[in-house]
């Protein structure tokens, strides 16, 4: 094609930049997958992780969706872990029953086997000053008998102010 001296060709619109794109994809929902095995009691249909976006001041709320193998009674604990690429930033244990009764949540120990959305709840972390950046969560549940319940692992991104 030819162009004559001064004409320019038209430049393509602007991409959005990361930190939109990001914000865009965490407003519809967060990755999260199971990371359970065949021994862990609730088999998840769905999870989902929220709020999406991440809000200052909100926890951070894991739900898994699916059919309870067994009643899981008070004693139940989470295992959180969140990292930062390789850098393992907090590791601890969380009461189950207590954090679903500080939020109260539309599910409370026990739970009887069956249809059920579990909720688990971190909020020491993301919802102070967090660092932007991208976040692994890992949250390991298991019952007062120390059987497995569920395991998530879920990724969030918190963006730049």
């Amino acid at each position: 094609m030819h162009r004559s001296r001064g004409q320019r060709t038209p430049l393509p619109p602007p991409r959005p930049c990361a930190t939109q794109q990001t914000a865009r994809a965490a407003a519809e929902s967060w990755p999260a997958e199971d990371c359970s095995d065949d021994s862990y009691i609730l088999k998840p249909d769905s999870i989902t992780v929220e709020p999406a976006p991440l809000e200052k001041g909100k926890p951070l709320v894991i739900t898994v969706h699916g059919n309870l193998q067994k009643a899981v009674h008070e004693g139940a604990y989470v295992k959180v872990t969140v990292k930062y690429g390789l850098i393992r930033l907090i590791s601890t244990t969380l009461d189950l029953g207590e954090q679903l009764k500080d939020h109260d949540a539309p599910v409370q120990l026990p739970v009887e086997a069956g249809q059920v959305s579990l909720p688990i709840y971190y909020g020491d972390f993301f919802a102070n000053n967090t660092p932007p950046g991208t976040y692994s969560v890992f949250a390991d549940a298991y019952t007062d008998d120390d059987e497995g319940l569920a395991c998530v692992k879920a990724t969030v991104t918190v963006p730049l102010p």
